[in-house]
């Protein structure tokens, strides 16, 4: 039985995808303690045919999956959580890596302590030259269980927007309904703006352990494209889910200082 379930969200990364792959195959824990869910999001190039190689190299520890439409990252990503069987979820994109032993430092936090989330530090990477560590490993612990540090807790912003550089418990983003919407760009800040509202134990690791890839093709660093404005309709999204869940009018000064 895998410790964790990494899905992967894929679409056009033929160029990229086998560097993901072997990153976390030779994840120090061993890919056999490993659950990698490779969602194929309706790619035009050869991605679908590289990720099922991937699953017939270990069939009991890959699952490739195809979708016949694209439904952008948060669709494939909540794809992936309905296949995941692992007691602890993480996430990667399909055109970045990680350190050897990232799942093995966070899953011992996890572990050990009990935690919701647990979040590292990342290079930003554009594959040229091998980075250096700079940080010093030590680990920060928070305990959200009051309304004032949750007020505190939103508008410290301290884990960021990103979705890649966590592992998260499975009954904690089950239990709290915490997913992606579907179909737009800026998806994660929809879901880190739920997790906010219900992580309790929380840790830091101060040290970089996820390699995030500065690609100019990429969904967030290509220039004056449409989607961009999918950032104004899941802030949209992000305050109507709020509203139904009656979250709004508790915290809506700091709803409001996040979002501006």
């Amino acid at each position: 039985m895998a410790i964790i379930s990494v899905i992967i969200p894929c679409y056009n990364v033929e160029k990229y995808v086998k560097r993901c792959f072997e990153s976390l195959e030779n994840q120090t824990i061993g890919i056999e303690n490993m659950e990698l869910i490779f969602v194929d999001d309706a790619s035009t190039d050869n991605t679908w045919n590289i990720i099922q190689q991937f699953e017939n190299m270990y069939p009991d520890n890959i699952i490739a999956i195809h979708c016949d439409e694209n439904g952008r990252q948060g669709k494939a990503r909540n794809i992936g959580m309905t296949y995941a069987t692992a007691e602890y979820i993480g996430f990667v994109d399909s055109d970045d890596w990680v350190e050897p032993d990232m799942y093995e430092i966070l899953l011992r936090e996890m572990m050990d302590n009990n935690r919701d989330i647990v979040y590292c530090k990342f290079f930003r990477d554009d594959g040229s030259k091998p980075k250096e560590h700079k940080l010093d490993k030590k680990v920060a612990n928070l305990l959200v269980d009051t309304c004032e540090k949750r007020k505190e807790f939103i508008c410290s912003n301290c884990l960021g927007y990103g979705v890649w550089d966590k592992i998260y418990k499975k009954n904690f983003l089950i239990d709290n309904n915490i997913f992606f919407p579907e179909n737009v760009a800026y998806e994660d800040i929809f879901f880190s703006g739920l997790y906010y509202m219900y992580a309790e134990r929380i840790a830091i690791v101060n040290y970089e352990l996820y390699h995030y890839f500065v690609n100019s093709e990429s969904t967030v660093l290509k220039k004056n494209v449409g989607y961009h404005d999918d950032i104004l309709m899941v802030l949209k999204l992000r305050v109507d889910e709020y509203k139904r869940r009656k979250l709004l009018s508790q915290y809506r000064e700091e709803i409001e200082l996040d979002i501006l």
